[in-house]
């Protein structure tokens, strides 16, 4: 999904957020689209490249290439969430970063479903490491 509309809706999220948690919403914009540092972190290591140009166009042309498959976007992993999920328990800011977190991550599964691009990102950091790493 387009960072703008990541922007739009952290924006959105903090503004319902705001009268809860104070300016500790901004947690919750920031983190909001910031997660997708990840997307650049793995163009830098697969191509070894720091166009940050380039890498967001690879990733804006991603749904007209149907062999990209299994990107590991490590903050977009199921072990990710869990990390994030145990963690919130502990701390308000915690929370709100893991709100944020859910939020972007249901953007981007509409994304991928109305894209039909369940295997572009990997979903574990375990099963990419298996399939990727161990067994080669």
């Amino acid at each position: 999904m387009f960072p703008k509309y990541h922007i739009i809706s952290s924006a959105l999220l903090s503004i319902l957020l705001y009268p809860f948690f104070g300016l500790n919403v901004l947690f919750v914009f920031f983190v909001g689209f910031l997660i997708d540092i990840d997307h650049y972190i793995y163009y830098v290591f697969k191509f070894r490249n720091l166009d940050l140009k380039k890498s967001y166009k690879y990733f804006e042309d991603y749904p007209k290439r149907r062999h990209f498959v299994d990107c590991l976007c490590i903050f977009h992993t199921i072990e990710f969430f869990i990390l994030f999920a145990l963690l919130s328990f502990y701390s308000k800011i915690v929370f709100l970063i893991f709100v944020s977190i859910i939020l972007h991550e249901v953007l981007d599964l509409i994304e991928m479903y109305r894209l039909n691009l369940w295997e572009a990102r990997a979903s574990s950091l375990i099963m990419w490491l298996k399939r990727n790493v161990l067994i080669r």
